[in-house]
Parts: C-alpha cells; sequence; structure tokens
C-alpha cells in the first residue's frame, strides 16, 4: 500500500491488499485529479464520495464479478461531488432496498456512469441537479423505488439501460432537454417510463416498456416522443397541433397523446396498462369512438380540451377514473359502458358537458364533480357503486335528470353545492336515496322516485325546494327527513363514507 499522496496517472486496488491500495475510497483519496482507478475483481464493502475529478473502472467489466456493496444503509454508495469523473463497470448492491442509492451523482456535471448492474438500493442511480451527463448501458434491477431517477437535471443521455424490478423503472421530474434512447423499462411494479408535470423538450427514441402495471406516462409539455417508443410493442402515438386526421385500429396505437389537436378522429383501439388510454390536452372538436381502454391510470383523461366527443366506447378497470376531465368545457359523452375504475366519470372544474345514456357501473363512485358547474346528467344508469352514484362538492347549477340510480352505496350526495336541479331521477336500493349536506342551499329536487332505500332524503330541509315521490320498503315509512336519532345515525354512516373517499 502507497503512504501519502500518489502522483501517478494509474493506480490499482485490490480486495487482497497486494495493488496499490485494498480499498476504492483510500485510492480516491490519494489520487491526483484526473487520474484513473482500476479496481480488481473482488468484494469490497465500503460507501464511496468522489469529490475530484476521477475515472473508477472494473478491470473486468462485463463479469460482475467486481462487486460494491454499501457499509452503510443510508448512503450511496458512490456518492459523485465533482464533475468529470467516469465509473464504469461494477456489480454495485445495497444493504436494503429500502435504504440509499446505488450511484448519485449530486449537483454535478459530464459525468460518465456506464456498464454496471446495481440493485438492492431504495434508487439504483439518482441524478439531482445534475447536467450533460451519460448514463449508458447501466441494468438497474430489484430496486426499492427507481432503477433511474432524474430531477431537476438536465441535458442528459440515458441511452440502453435496463430498469426492471422495481417500483419505477426511469423517473423524470422537473427535469428537461434530456435524450432517453434504446432504454428496456420492464416488469415494474408500477411505471416503466415516467415524465412528470414540468418536464419539458425531452426526447425518447426507440426505448421498450413491456409487462409494467403502466407501461408509459408523460404528465408534461412539449416533450418529442416518436412512434419508436413501443407499450407492449404497440407504439406511443404523440401527436402535437395537429388537424383532420384519422388515428384507428390500422395504427396499433399502445397509447396516444394530443396536445393542441383539432379535430381528431380515435377509434377502434384498444389500450391497456399505461397512465392513460387516451390524453387530450388543449385539443377541440374531437371524435372518441370504439375505444377499449382498460387498466390504466385514466381511461381517458381531457385537460383545458373542449368542445370533443367520447361514445360507444368500453372504459373499464382503470385504477382512479373511466374518463378524467380537468378545466374542460362542452365535451358529450354518451353511450358508453364505464364499468369497475374507482371514479366512473370525474369532473375537475369543468363546466357545461353533457353525460348522456351512459352505463355506469361497478365503480366505488359513479359520477363525481368537483369544482364544476352547469354540466347535463341524464338518462344514464348509475348501478352498485360501492360508494355513491353520484358526488357533488362544491358543484353548482347542473341538471340531473332522467337518470337510474340503482344498489348503490348512497345514491345523490351533495356537499356544499348549490342550485342543482334533480328531477325525474328512479333512485332505489340504496342507503340513501338523496342527501344533502354543508350548506347546500337552493336545490330544486322534484319529481324524483325514490323506492326500496333505507332512506330516501336525508339532510338540510331550509333553502331547498322538495317535491317527490317515496316508497321506502326496508323501513316501511316515508321518510323526507328524518326524526333526529335517525338523521344523526345516517349522516355518520354519510360522513365516514365521504371521509374515506376523499
Amino acid at each position: 500500500m502507497l503512504a501519502g499522496t500518489a502522483t501517478a496517472t494509474t493506480v490499482i486496488v485490490d480486495s487482497t491488499g497486494v495493488e496499490d491500495y485494498s480499498s476504492i475510497q483510500e485510492a480516491v483519496n490519494n489520487t491526483a485529479p484526473g487520474g484513473v482507478i482500476i479496481v480488481n475483481q473482488g468484494k469490497y464493502i465500503e460507501t464511496i464520495v468522489i469529490n475530484k475529478e476521477l475515472s473508477i473502472n472494473s478491470a473486468l467489466v462485463s463479469s460482475g464479478t467486481t462487486i460494491v456493496q454499501a457499509d452503510v444503509p443510508d448512503k450511496a454508495v458512490f456518492s459523485v461531488q465533482a464533475n468529470n469523473v467516469t465509473i464504469s463497470g461494477f456489480n454495485i448492491l445495497g444493504i436494503s432496498s429500502e435504504g440509499g442509492q446505488g450511484i448519485s451523482l449530486d449537483y454535478v456535471k459530464d459525468c460518465s456512469v456506464k456498464n454496471n448492474v446495481v440493485s438492492n438500493n431504495f434508487r439504483g442511480i439518482y441524478l439531482q441537479g445534475s447536467n450533460n451527463n451519460t448514463i449508458s448501458n447501466n441494468i438497474c434491477m430489484e430496486n426499492g423505488r427507481s432503477g433511474i431517477f432524474l430531477v431537476e437535471s438536465s441535458g442528459n443521455i440515458l441511452d440502453h439501460n435496463s430498469a426492471s424490478n422495481q417500483l419505477e423503472g426511469i423517473v423524470l421530474a422537473s427535469s428537461n432537454d434530456n435524450v432517453l434512447e434504446g432504454n428496456i423499462a420492464s416488469s415494474n411494479d408500477e411505471f416503466g417510463i415516467l415524465l412528470r408535470e414540468d418536464c419539458e423538450n425531452n426526447q425518447l427514441y426507440n426505448n421498450s416498456m413491456i409487462g409494467n402495471r403502466y407501461d408509459f406516462g408523460d404528465d408534461g409539455k412539449g416533450n418529442i416522443i416518436d412512434q419508436s417508443n413501443l407499450v407492449n410493442d404497440k407504439p406511443v402515438y404523440y401527436l402535437d397541433s395537429l388537424s383532420d386526421i384519422v388515428i384507428d385500429g390500422s395504427s396499433n396505437a399502445g397509447t396516444l397523446y394530443c396536445y393542441d389537436c383539432r379535430n381528431i378522429t380515435i377509434k377502434d383501439l384498444v389500450l391497456k396498462n399505461n397512465k392513460y388510454g387516451i390524453y387530450l390536452s388543449g385539443t377541440e372538436e374531437s371524435y372518441l369512438y370504439n375505444i377499449t381502454s382498460s387498466e390504466n391510470y385514466d381511461g381517458i383523461h381531457f385537460t383545458n380540451s373542449d368542445e370533443n366527443m367520447v361514445t360507444d366506447c368500453s372504459i373499464s378497470n382503470n385504477t382512479l377514473s373511466g374518463l378524467y376531465l380537468t378545466e374542460s368545457e362542452k365535451n358529450f359523452i354518451k353511450n358508453n359502458h364505464i364499468l369497475a375504475n374507482r371514479k366512473g366519470v370525474y369532473f375537475d372544474v369543468s363546466e357545461e358537458n353533457r353525460l348522456s345514456s351512459n352505463l355506469i357501473s361497478n365503480n366505488s363512485v359513479g359520477i363525481e364533480q368537483v369544482f364544476s358547474a352547469n354540466n347535463t346528467i341524464q338518462e344514464n344508469r348509475i348501478i352498485k357503486s360501492s360508494n355513491y352514484g353520484m358526488f357533488l362538492y362544491h358543484s353548482d347549477i347542473s341538471l340531473i335528470v332522467e337518470n337510474d340510480f340503482f344498489m348503490n352505496g348512497q345514491g345523490i350526495v351533495l356537499r356544499y353545492s348549490n342550485d342543482n336541479i334533480l328531477t325525474e331521477n328512479n333512485i332505489s336500493k340504496s342507503l340513501s336515496g338523496i342527501t344533502l349536506l354543508d350548506s347546500s342551499n337552493n336545490n330544486t329536487v322534484f319529481d324524483n322516485y325514490l323506492y326500496d332505500n333505507v332512506a330516501c332524503i336525508i339532510g338540510e330541509k331550509e333553502n331547498n325546494v322538495f317535491n317527490n315521490s317515496f316508497e321506502n320498503i326496508v323501513v316501511r315509512r316515508t321518510l323526507l327527513f328524518m326524526e333526529p336519532f335517525y338523521l344523526v345515525v345516517l349522516i355518520l354512516v354519510a360522513f365516514g363514507v365521504i371521509r374515506r373517499m376523499k
């Protein structure tokens, strides 16, 4: 072992002590900036901080026999804190998948991480505030959270990496202008590749995502993602500022994004296992027909998209919503089967939409409106919702007419919602037919037929208008405004359900 500070360009580390150093950290400490450290095969149990320009390479790059394992659970095995560092050819192990990072690049640039196997860490390769680095030909597997994770990092190249059997494969957060090419993300419990919000101008080419819970998701803006990217061997379609085109079954699309498009016809597609089956942003006057969208996070998602039509689609078994509309107006949703989602149809700050003649069945919540107004809900069949057939929260001036609510946990529930009209609905076999809570005022509830519910109408009598027909087989009495004891019991039950859903 050398004493003092070494000036040699290249030094060798060997775990048996027969070369210059027996530990990698000792070699880092004693090698001048710009030097090369070669590490012979063996097992090195240490966490390494690199605070100068160095190249650290395994002597046997492809064998996987140069193992570096953390000796501290919550620290990075390799913590890179200097520019122009190379780490290549190691088998990098954490002590626990709940611990630290395999390789961490913190506010550095022009580094290269290549040909490593990284496993059993919390995150495999982690870049924070780091730019213009190259992450290439690494295998990241069986880490607790992510294979590769970038936050506030731009201008990096991620090419030909494999990320598998983690919670997430490759994730970008608040990261711009990166290039992802030729990566494979497979068999992850949640996302294969995910671009979170505030990710812009990233370029994705020839990436393959297969067997993940959600293969691909993009919540960013202005990213460049072409059809060479595959989800379960189907191309990702990414339309930007296009109009007057048709995307149909011949496209074999696996997931489809439309940004600022107009008059797009989307039909005859089967879309599964992505963040969104279809995502529309700033898209108008488009037509979605005969779409099967299932086992995604959202089946069909609209944001800032107006005057579109969704008809004759089957939207089922999506984790959050069948249809999710946020800040979207004047859309027409008709004749669809919306089944077994957490929320069948969700309106978020969305107005003047029309939901008509749909079968909405076996969802946790059939229809939910939050801070939404002036929607028309007409002639739908809402059945077997485990919590609510329809739930309005801070939502006003909607028309709810001629719907059939059957066997829902509760039929229709209003909280802080005013000036709605509920008329000619059939509501049966629910805990409560109509519930008005928390200063829901000036609602007009008339000509509804409520039967075979535990209670017909509960809540606030003052400042609302009622004129309905009742049959109540379970309680064998008409309960318009209930005796205090029954009212308290049912309101407590209602609040319990509400808390579970919020």
